[in-house]
C-alpha cells in the first residue's frame, strides 16, 4: 500500500466516513465555503480599489489646481518685486514716523 492510500484510509477514519466519494464529497464542499470566503474578500477589494482610485484622481485635481495658484502667486510677487519703486533720501520717509 502506497502513502496516499494509506492516508486516505486514516482520513476515512478520522471523518468516519466509508467511501472514497463521502471524502472527496466532504473535501469539495469545504473548498466551495473557501471559494465563495475568497470571491467575496476580491469583491470588497475591487471596491476598495475603486474607492482609493476616485480619491487618488481627486487628489490629483486638487495638487493640479494648487500648483496652478502657487505659480500664479509667483508670479504676482516677482512683478510686485520688480515694479517695486525705489525711493530716494528726500522721499523716504524718517523712521520716527
Amino acid at each position: 500500500m502506497d502513502s496516499n492510500a494509506a492516508a486516505w484510509i486514516k482520513l476515512e477514519d478520522a471523518m468516519g466516513i466509508g467511501s472514497r466519494r463521502q471524502v472527496h464529497d466532504a473535501r469539495l464542499l469545504a473548498m466551495t465555503g473557501t471559494i465563495e470566503q475568497i470571491e467575496t474578500k476580491i469583491a470588497y477589494l475591487e471596491q476598495a480599489n475603486a474607492e482609493l482610485s476616485d480619491v487618488v484622481y481627486r487628489q490629483q485635481q486638487e495638487l493640479d489646481a494648487l500648483r496652478v495658484l502657487i505659480a500664479e502667486t509667483t508670479a504676482r510677487f516677482m512683478q510686485a518685486q520688480a515694479s517695486a519703486t525705489s525711493y530716494t533720501a528726500e522721499e523716504e520717509r524718517p523712521p520716527h514716523y
